[in-house]
């Protein structure tokens, strides 16, 4: 005999159905509510927040990947690191602030190079996570590590370059003394528009 149980009470189950079916009925309802919500569970996914600052970001081609998750808003990272250029993509480097300090102060350049990074902020779930990370080769090439950011009360993921800098060139700071591939990217464009030379054949 099949019955739907999960909106009865007690009183309505005996009365629908002989006493020595209603125990074994009665956990039948259970389990299917049990297995319910266990269904349900498997079907919520996490909800990340990652710091992006590269291709990425609106605007650039890899955005592609967070057309699904929400943008909360610009951010600056609250611990400074030095930005280069891969050639079409950024990485940063970190240092740590003990490190910074005890550079002597003569070592002006190099302390220069660790600042602030700019970039957007995104709340994704766990697929989209998997997608970043195998675009940014996680844990081989980048390092997605847990940062904070400047106004914000979270810890978010950012994506660091795991291994030395030294010889790819530093991306310049924008106006507000941050590192902005953004700004980096408006900037070669603006120049290559300018160097553009345009020659016409005369009939």
């Amino acid at each position: 005999m099949s019955l739907d149980i999960t909106d009865l009470s007690m009183e309505e189950l005996e009365g629908k159905l002989p006493p020595n079916e209603t125990e074994k009925a009665l956990k039948g309802g259970l389990q299917k509510e049990a297995d319910k919500t266990f269904n349900n569970k498997k079907t919520e996914t996490k909800k990340h927040l990652v710091f992006v600052y590269g291709t990425l970001m609106r605007g650039f081609g890899n955005h592609r990947l967070l057309l699904t998750s929400k943008f909360i808003g610009e951010h600056v990272t609250a611990n400074r690191y030095k930005m280069v250029s891969l050639g079409s993509c950024p990485a940063v480097c970190k240092a740590t602030r003990r490190y910074i300090d005890q550079l002597p102060s003569e070592v002006v350049e190099e302390r220069s190079l660790y600042r602030p990074v700019a970039g957007e902020l995104y709340e994704v779930d766990d697929e989209a996570l998997v997608n970043l990370d195998a675009l940014e080769s996680n844990g081989s090439f980048y390092e997605r590590e847990l940062v904070p950011l400047q106004g914000y009360d979270k810890e978010v993921w950012m994506y660091i370059l795991c291994y030395d800098s030294e010889r790819y060139p530093r991306v310049t700071f924008n106006e507000d003394r941050h590192y902005s591939w953004k700004a980096e990217h408006i900037k070669k464009a603006s120049k290559l528009m300018n160097n553009k030379r345009f020659y016409y054949e005369e009939t």
